[in-house]
């Protein structure tokens, strides 16, 4: 299988169609580990603490919604992030860690004057969330998957294009990748680590002990 998988600033939306790196379903198959992924998300929405505050990159909350989605789909097998890792054997400190690298890179192409025009923010979400769910093109695990972690973000699919979690989302995961595009040449470590440090990062003692 090869699944990739979008988590940012405030939901992880399964969708269809990669875009800049972001996360979507590119195999229909079904796989019996998906139902773990699922339960932990609804376990995560369930507990109805999407919203705490688990960490500030630069001033910005990072919410546990956005951890508890990406640590949740972490257990689907031979899922994968925009940079070829897999979540085998993840564990919540990783998953936050590897949430905050979206939001350093988006931090520093703020600082270089990058931006991302709230036009292409929408488009995003029309042809990445909206049109696959409309369209028929998941499967209903996918779709049930998607609404499921867009739960985690306080959205469903009909408030997705104007829910500030979801576009901050995908609004973070543009800028980084423009970033990254506008340093091609150099190795995205090596983007992270000068990124931190220059962006400060806070991380909340305890946040995300009861993921564990």
């Amino acid at each position: 299988m090869n699944r990739k998988w979008m988590a940012g600033g405030g939901a992880l939306v399964l969708v269809a169609l990669t875009v800049g790196g972001v996360a979507a379903w590119t195999s229909a198959e079904a796989d019996p580990a998906s139902d773990s992924a699922i339960d932990a998300a609804r376990t995560a929405v369930a507990r109805g603490d999407q919203d705490e505050i688990v960490a500030y990159v630069d001033g910005a909350a990072v919410r546990l919604g956005a951890v508890a989605g990406y640590f949740a789909a972490a257990q689907f097998p031979g899922i994968s992030d925009g940079t070829g890792r897999t979540g085998e054997g993840l564990t919540p400190e990783e998953a936050l860690e590897r949430l905050l690298e979206p939001r350093l890179l988006a931090a520093m192409a703020t600082r270089e004057g990058i931006t991302v025009s709230e036009e292409d923010v929408t488009l995003f979400i029309r042809s990445g969330f909206i049109a696959p769910l409309e369209s028929g093109a998941l499967s209903d695990e996918q779709q049930e998957m998607s609404r499921v972690f867009l739960e985690l973000a306080g959205a469903t699919p009909a408030t997705a294009l104007t829910n500030e979690n979801v576009r901050s989302s995908v609004r973070t995961s543009l800028l980084a990748g423009r970033y990254e595009s506008a340093h091609r040449d150099t190795p995205r470590d090596q983007l992270l680590a000068d990124a931190h440090t220059r962006i400060p990062v806070e991380v909340v003692p305890g946040a995300i002990d009861h993921l564990k």
